[in-house]
């Protein structure tokens, strides 16, 4: 189901803030990175889009972070390179609750996609809109990141 997939698409950005913001609620900031690998198709609508490729995050543990979108998509039979970079800010809504909302998008130079077709791209993957994930520990290195349906990543604490 499309909404299933759009849901998939918005978790695995949004597990990556709420690992971020989980490990970096202590007094000194903690420096978080994740990757997840990403393959969307929306064969269901009257132009079919895809997407192969990766989601690799960066939180700060100062509520803001970036992420970096990079793969190939496929709409109307082309097929274009990706490659945007993010900056959103994140709040804890409730414990294990984060809310994520991106501020700026910059395109990085090998990305061909045409400009009227990111935004199609972007909403399909509902990244574009506020978005609430879960953060949870697996032990103290670890955390999954998910949505209210599923897991979406699992984000490994790096040392500084």
């Amino acid at each position: 189901m499309m909404v299933s997939r759009i849901l998939a698409g918005v978790l695995v950005v949004a597990m990556c803030v709420l690992a971020a913001v989980k490990m970096t609620s202590t007094a000194d900031p903690v420096l978080l990175n994740c990757e997840a690998s990403l393959h969307y198709e929306d064969a269901a609508s009257v132009v079919p889009l895809s997407y192969d490729g990766t989601i690799t995050f960066h939180a700060s543990g100062k509520n803001i972070g970036q992420f970096l979108l990079s793969g190939k998509v496929r709409y109307q039979n082309q097929l274009y390179s990706l490659s945007r970079q993010a900056v959103f800010d994140y709040d804890n809504i409730v414990l294990n609750q984060y809310r994520l909302k991106v501020t700026s998008m910059e395109r990085m130079g090998h990305d061909d996609l045409p400009e009227n077709v990111f935004p199609i791209v972007f909403k399909r993957l509902s990244l574009g809109n506020s978005m609430v994930l879960y953060i949870n520990p697996v032990n103290s290195q670890s955390l999954v990141i998910g949505n209210v349906v599923s897991p979406i990543a699992l984000c490994m604490h790096q040392a500084k």
